[in-house]
Formats: C-alpha cells, structure tokens, sequence
C-alpha cells in the first residue's frame, strides 16, 4: 500500500473512531453500504477538501440519510467560524436570505483551529462558515453518500447479483466506457 494513502486511511480511521464513539446506531448504518465502496476498514464513502472555503446555510443533502460527517480543520488562520442553527432555517439553501425557525440568537457560533475534528448530522444540521480573515483553513469532509444506498437498494431489489458481483460489474463497464472514450480521440475509429 502506497505510503501516502496508508496515512491518509490512518487519518480517516481516527476519524472513524470518534464518529463511532459519539454515534454508535448511526456508523452502524454506515458499515451497512457496500464494503468495496468504503474507504479502508471505515464507513466513509467519500472525502472531500476544500481550501479557505465560506458557506452560507445550507445543509449537505446528498449525505446518507441517518449518518454522520466528520470534518478535519487544518491550518493556521484567523476567522472561518461555523455556525450551527438547530432549529433550521426557512428560505433556500446558499441564499442570502434564510431566517432561523427559532431565533438567531440561540444559533452556535463555533471557533476552530488546527486540529478542530466536527463530527455530526450534517445532512440535516442547518451550518455556515465565516470567511477567514487570516491565513488558510483547509478542511478534509469524510461521509457518507446517499447515492451508494440506492445503489445497494437497487440490487437488493433486483435479487440477480450480490453487491461484490453489483460492484465488479460496475467498475468493468466503467472501464470500457473510458476505453471507448479514449479510442473516440482517434481518428481512424470515426471513419469505420
């Protein structure tokens, strides 16, 4: 296993072990997807990053229904606050006008640092970033996607493979569209 990516599962594994200590009944949920389509020995299916990133409110809705999120912070920077609202909001996601459904003053204003690990609903949880005024914050984002469960559901329903059959034929017609792909750039195809 390539060093790089033996740190990087080590990474998402200690995160892995915080998400199951605070949400034992939901990784528990997790580890019910695909084990080919998770990373390492954890419930994760993807991971994400992204440098010195604001958001305005908005839940990530193509998370797994009933799982959890953990969110690495690395850097030094100043700002980058996140905020919670645990009564939701009314209005459109990522908009600039969203109100509380409870009040704005009982939304959680979080600081974090280097080293801050989030973990939590946050397919459901209403949250912002502030901007960061300083510096770079740069986060690693390990969840679960809904997409994986619809296809796992789908070929439950079907009866006809297991999910490592579901799987190995998914990455065989993966790689003979990129096949395809790659012979459509010559020319010589386009004239047969």
């Amino acid at each position: 296993e390539p060093t790089l990516l033996a740190q990087i599962l080590g990474i998402l594994e200690q995160m892995w072990r915080q998400a199951r200590r605070a949400f034992p009944v939901e990784t528990a949920t997790m580890l019910q997807t695909s084990a080919s389509l998770r990373l390492g020995r954890t419930g994760f299916q993807k991971l994400s990053s992204g440098t010195d990133l604001a958001a305005r409110w908005h839940t990530d809705s193509t998370n797994l229904a009933n799982s959890v999120q953990c969110v690495l912070v690395l850097g030094v920077f100043q700002g980058g606050d996140v905020r919670f609202d645990v009564n939701g909001r009314t209005g459109k996601a990522r908009s600039e006008h969203t109100a509380s459904r409870g009040s704005e003053a009982e939304v959680v204003v979080v600081p974090n640092e280097h080293g801050t690990l989030f973990v939590g609903h946050y397919e459901r949880l209403w949250h912002a970033v502030d901007a960061v005024t300083d510096g770079h914050r740069t986060i690693f984002a390990a969840y679960a996607t809904g997409a994986v469960k619809k296809f796992d559901d789908a070929v439950l329903q079907c009866g006809r493979f297991t999910l490592a059959q579901a799987v190995q034929l998914k990455e065989r017609r993966v790689a003979v569209v990129k096949a395809l792909a790659i012979c459509s750039h010559w020319p010589f195809i386009h004239a047969l």
